[in-house]
């Protein structure tokens, strides 16, 4: 079953900054292609990516007027940005928000709040 449209576009920032971080180490892995130490660099680099990742819960406020077309329960995903803890999500994700809750990769769930929305971007950071 195919995910709901608002699913899908919350992945796509993630998914394009992906592919511009791996387009990125292009020139890097071309220089060392075929060595069993490229490989691994790889593999170390996704797991520090990977451990970015974390999930979002948003509870919206029950008479939002985006609940309507986003729902009163919303997830998506984040990546902290910081290393004082900011995550950036998709701003529409927060919007009208009562309750936020972040779930790290080791399934620790923690409250969060929203800093901001960024109209021009469509971000938002908690």
């Amino acid at each position: 079953m195919p995910l709901p449209t608002t699913c899908r576009l919350i992945h796509i920032p993630f998914l394009a900054a992906a592919l511009f971080g791996l387009a990125s180490l292009q020139p890097a892995l071309a220089a060392t292609a075929g060595t069993p130490a490229s490989a691994q660099s790889i593999m170390d680099a996704m797991t520090r990516a990977n451990a970015a990742v974390v999930g979002v819960k948003v509870t919206a406020v029950k008479e939002a007027r985006s609940v309507r077309t986003l729902g009163l329960n919303r997830s998506g995903s984040g990546v902290v940005i910081g290393t004082d803890g900011l995550i950036l999500t998709i701003g529409y994700l927060l919007l009208e928000a009562e309750q936020i809750e972040i779930t790290t990769p080791a399934g620790k769930t923690l409250p969060a709040i929203a800093v901001a929305y960024d109209q021009a971007t469509g971000f938002g950071p908690i």
